[in-house]
């Protein structure tokens, strides 16, 4: 008996795929599959894989704060993500595939835009962003509490009122 059970036995299941296989399968999938794993994917790191092949558009405009997401859609996303959406329209800024201005002129996602204007390559688009930015409280708040000191520099250097920056 014990003979036939070895030999007709069924061979264990392979092993799940790795998180890396699984970020390296996205690469040759449909962009519909790519957006659907970035934007609800339960697996961070998956996540992350998919928004570092997303070409732009809406979804990644979502992830990274710049819009607002779609009713019925999750509103929180992960802070990981949210960075690794940055970083990717950074990146898609820098290649000239996508407008500085269309993705970062929104005054109403300010702290979203500096953030991935701070990533770009060119040093003059966190200066831009910045400029924009007309009420001198707001300056004062980000030169204290800015992401960066960076942000905190460029932020106390635009201050024009001498009462907020003494203070």
């Amino acid at each position: 008996m014990k003979l036939f059970s070895r030999l007709f036995a069924k061979p264990p299941p392979p092993p799940p795929p790795t998180p890396a296989e699984r970020v390296a399968s996205l690469q040759a999938a449909p962009a519909e599959v790519v957006e659907t794993t970035a934007l609800g994917s339960d697996d961070v790191s998956l996540r992350v894989g998919a928004i570092r092949l997303l070409p732009g558009g809406d979804a990644l405009s979502v992830l990274a704060g710049l819009t607002d997401p779609p009713p019925g859609a999750a509103a929180s996303t992960p802070p990981a993500v949210r960075r690794a959406a940055h970083e990717r329209l950074a990146q898609l800024i820098d290649d000239g595939s996508i407008d500085f201005d269309a993705v970062c002129g929104r005054p109403e996602y300010l702290s979203e835009s500096i953030a991935v204007a701070a990533l770009c390559r060119d040093p003059d688009r966190l200066p831009r962003v910045l400029a924009r930015i007309e009420d001198q409280s707001t300056l004062a708040t980000l030169a204290t509490d800015g992401p960066s000191s960076r942000v905190r520099q460029l932020a106390a250097a635009a201050i024009d009122d001498p009462a907020q920056l003494h203070d």
